[in-house]
């Protein structure tokens, strides 16, 4: 594939709402950082944000001398679609109508979800050769690159392709032929999962700690000489603590390590070692430099407090505190059964 020695734009789709406006925002920084020199144009898909959250982020596009542009789009016609979740919310499914959003010179454009962080150069990903495939993507498979299934949070789009055979219709009518699919990514799937495809390394361009940590010892016999630190586009899904929900020290992780709470955590479905801190804090870093970074702070410490309120209220319930409390007792008990102790 012959790339062109002029300096090229790199487009760039987000969809964020309100609330995620702001994690996008720590998403771009990563981008900029990371990726210097480059020109970047973003596209933010949008159907309800506030004007003060959008001035903010053009002026950090402006500190970094990057493009940001914000795209309308008329959520009516999604409702028609199955109903969006507390987790999920319907900017999800904008992503459906990039052929028909995006300028019609652009040639490729890569979505990101709000809920990343780009880690490396991202020239070997944003040239993907499609081979005539729609879109390219990261697979759900021990190998990655093996295909199938794919996760939507990361999708390079050939637009050309695209805007030649695809539109929202095309997804509407797919929808009405399907009774039961998660979501914009299920659309996505049945349509291009099997054969319209480029699968890429999802361990370098849709990072997952859960994914990692599950299929490790399968992927060190794949890839003996993978190692994290190639990761360049981090992906923090849930369910779990996100990394807006806690800013985790260090010092606080080895307390918790040492004193036995990791399990604890993980009992209660989030996980905590040294990978995903490793990663958090890089997300905290890139966080410090958004305008939004005072309301990020604030909100985090409301919801670690509730965070750790729980994980204390069910180590406090299990068994072997009640065990244990029960021994700590012992004394008091047969000192005032007139027993003698030591």
């Amino acid at each position: 594939m012959m790339i062109s020695m002029e300096k090229e734009v790199y487009h760039i789709v987000t969809a964020p709402n309100e609330k995620y406006l702001r994690y996008m925002s720590v998403l771009l920084v990563s981008l900029f950082e990371t990726n210097p020199g480059k020109q970047f144009h973003i596209y933010a898909l949008y159907s309800r944000l506030e004007e003060e959250g959008r001035k903010k982020v053009c002026g950090l596009g402006e500190a970094y001398g990057a493009e940001i542009e914000f795209v309308y789009v008329n959520e009516e016609k999604y409702r028609e679609l199955p109903c969006t979740t507390d987790r999920i919310s319907i900017e999800t499914y904008f992503r459906l109508e990039i052929q028909d959003l995006l300028p019609k010179e652009t040639e490729r454009a890569l979505y990101l979800d709000s809920d990343m962080i780009v880690c490396g150069d991202l020239f070997e990903l944003y040239h993907t050769d499609f081979h005539d495939h729609y879109i390219a993507a990261c697979g759900f498979s021990t190998e990655c690159e093996q295909g199938g299934e794919f996760n939507a949070g990361m999708i390079l789009f050939n637009m050309e392709k695209m805007r030649n055979d695809i539109t929202f219709e095309t997804y509407k009518k797919l929808a009405e032929t399907m009774t039961d699919y998660y979501m914009d990514q299920g659309l996505l799937n049945e349509l291009f999962g099997r054969e319209g495809t480029e699968y890429v390394s999802k361990q370098k361009f849709n990072f997952t700690c859960p994914f990692y940590r599950k299929f490790k010892e399968k992927l060190r016999k794949a890839y003996p000489s993978y190692s994290p630190e190639e990761v360049v586009v981090m992906h923090f899904t849930g369910p779990g603590i996100r990394p807006w929900e806690a800013e985790i020290s260090d010092e606080e992780f080895t307390t918790m390590e040492q004193r036995g709470m990791l399990p604890v955590f993980a009992q209660n479905g989030m996980i905590i070692d040294a990978l995903y801190i490793r990663f958090l804090k890089r997300w905290w870093d890139y966080a410090s430099r958004t305008p939004f970074y005072e309301e990020l702070k604030r909100d985090m410490l409301s919801h670690k407090n509730k965070i750790y309120f729980k994980v204390l209220e069910s180590a406090f319930s299990s068994k072997d505190y009640r065990i244990g409390n029960s021994i700590m007792k012992l004394p008091r008990k047969l000192r005032g059964n007139g027993g003698r102790t030591r």
